[in-house]
């Protein structure tokens, strides 16, 4: 198994509100959100194509996300309809109101959790390999490979904030590679220490450790 990832949203604790909560692996179909008010809690690109579809049928769609600092208000891109950007949420109030960063407030039918996934190995139990609490995996060559434990083992499809499929399709044709003889690695040493650089870039920028695997250019995850 390449990868596996495990829902990152968690439901409210107030039933009431909880009733209101859904995760996006859930989505189907447009249909049931029709009338509604929707909160979609995330950017990614799960969210914004779900806030584009829902929005022909809902009542109103609110988004909210960390990254929306700079581009608060209504949306007047077609095809969004009646959909309105926000900070993140600040607290989900017991009667349904979710209040957002910038002082916004909307009563919610539902709230849409589009929030990513953590990476999840229950099935690996290898030293030197771990998933830290800000959903770093590493250490990892270039995403792919752990260098203890190359070419044996590699990880395809960690990769976010990028054109994914094709992304994936070239790791997998670089593992392909790698372990048919046609193209070499680093030796362990030289991986690590491409890992280590990599992290300290991220350092020295400012990037969150949850960015790691995140291949957005530069001026895109500092905005």
């Amino acid at each position: 198994r390449a990868l596996h990832r495990a829902p990152r949203a968690q439901a409210p604790r107030n039933r009431q509100v909880a009733r209101k909560a859904n995760a996006r692996h859930n989505y189907r179909i447009s249909e049931p959100f029709r009338d509604q008010i929707v909160v979609v809690v995330g950017l990614g690109a799960s969210g914004i194509d779900i806030a584009r579809e829902i929005s022909q049928v809902t009542k109103e769609v609110h988004i909210a996300s960390r990254q929306n600092e700079h581009r608060l208000g209504k949306i007047s891109i077609d095809p969004y309809l009646n959909v309105w950007m926000h900070a993140e949420v600040d607290c989900i109030q017991d009667d349904g109101q979710v209040r957002f960063a910038e002082g916004a407030a909307v009563a919610a039918d539902v709230i849409l959790y589009c929030t990513g996934y953590r990476y999840h190995f229950p099935f690996l139990d290898l030293d030197e390999l771990t998933v830290d609490d800000e959903n770093r995996v590493g250490p990892l060559y270039k995403h792919v490979f752990p260098p203890k434990y190359a070419p044996n083992l590699s990880f395809v499809g960690l990769p976010v904030k990028t054109i994914l499929f094709q992304s994936f399709e070239l790791e997998a044709k670089w593992v392909a590679r790698v372990l048919s003889g046609r193209a070499a690695l680093p030796s362990e040493e030289g991986m690590l220490a491409a890992v280590r650089e990599h992290y300290r870039r991220m350092e020295e920028s400012g990037r969150p450790r949850r960015h790691t695997h995140a291949l957005m250019p530069e001026w895109v995850s500092s905005g």
